[in-house]
C-alpha cells in the first residue's frame, strides 16, 4: 500500500507525484513513473514507463498454486514482454477458453489442443467439422492427408491411397503409366502400352490353371474395336 494520499488523482510512495498508481475518471493506471498527463485507457492500464526492455505482467495465483516467492512463476500471468504478448500458464494444468458460457478451447498442461473438446488426446483435437478456405494450389501432391475410422489425421502417398473413383465417374483422362488397369492388382486385365496398343491379359475358360494366361494384343489405329 503507499504510505501516503498525495491528491485525488494519485497514490504516491512519496511526495513526488505519480510514481505507481494513478487514479483518473474511474480508471486506475499502475506503472513506475505514471503521470498524470497520461490518461489511463482502460479501467486497469499497466505501462512501464521507464525501460522498454522490462516486462509488464499481471500476476493472479490461488491457494491451489500458491503464493509466488521473488523468483517462483506460478499461476495465470497476463502482460508483455518487450512487444511480445503473453498469456502464461504456469501450473502443469489446463488453460481454458469460453463463450457464451461454454469451454470452447482448451490447451492441456502437456500442450494438447481441444476444439469442441476438453479432454483432447493428440496434438491438435476437433470435434465437429472442420473448414479450411484459400489454400494455395499444390505445384506436386507428395503427400495427402486422410482419417482413419478413429478419427485420427495421418499423411500417406497417392500410391498408398489409391485411385478408389467412389462415385465411378472420371472426370479427367486416366493415365496407366504402362501398368495393369485390374480387379486385384496383378497383371490380369487391360494394359495400354506407350504405342497405344491395347493388351487384354486373363485365363482360358473353363480352364482353372492360372499359369497359362491367354494375352490378346490389339492394335488401335483408326477405327474403334467393341469386345463383347
Amino acid at each position: 500500500m503507499p504510505n501516503m494520499l498525495f491528491s485525488q488523482w494519485y497514490f504516491s510512495p512519496t511526495k513526488t507525484p505519480a510514481i505507481g498508481y494513478l487514479v483518473h475518471a474511474s480508471k486506475v493506471g499502475i506503472g513506475d513513473s505514471f503521470k498524470i498527463s497520461y490518461r489511463p485507457r482502460t479501467t486497469l492500464h499497466l505501462h512501464n514507463f521507464k525501460d522498454d526492455s522490462l516486462n509488464t505482467f499481471m500476476n493472479i495465483t490461488t491457494a491451489a498454486t500458491g503464493f509466488p516467492s521473488l523468483t517462483d512463476t506460478l499461476g495465470l500471468w497476463v502482460g508483455v514482454s518487450g512487444q511480445k504478448a503473453f498469456i502464461f500458464q504456469s501450473q502443469n494444468a489446463p488453460l481454458s477458453f469460453f463463450t457464451s458460457k461454454r469451454e470452447r478451447l482448451t490447451i492441456t498442461g502437456d500442450g494438447k489442443v481441444g476444439i469442441g473438446t476438453t479432454l483432447p488426446t493428440a496434438r491438435l483435437h476437433t470435434v465437429g467439422a472442420v473448414r479450411m478456405d484459400s489454400l494455395p494450389d499444390a505445384s506436386q501432391v507428395v503427400k495427402v492427408l486422410v482419417v482413419d475410422g478413429q478419427g485420427n489425421v495421418n499423411k500417406a502417398t497417392t500410391t498408398q491411397i489409391g485411385d478408389h473413383l467412389g462415385n465411378h465417374t472420371c472426370t479427367q483422362n486416366i493415365k496407366l503409366g504402362n501398368y495393369w488397369l485390374s480387379n486385384d492388382g496383378s497383371n490380369y486385365g487391360l494394359k495400354v502400352d506407350s504405342l497405344g496398343d491395347v493388351w487384354i491379359s486373363g485365363y482360358r475358360p473353363n480352364n482353372p490353371n492360372p499359369i497359362h494366361p491367354v494375352f490378346w494384343r490389339v492394335l488401335l489405329q483408326w477405327k474403334t474395336i467393341a469386345f463383347r
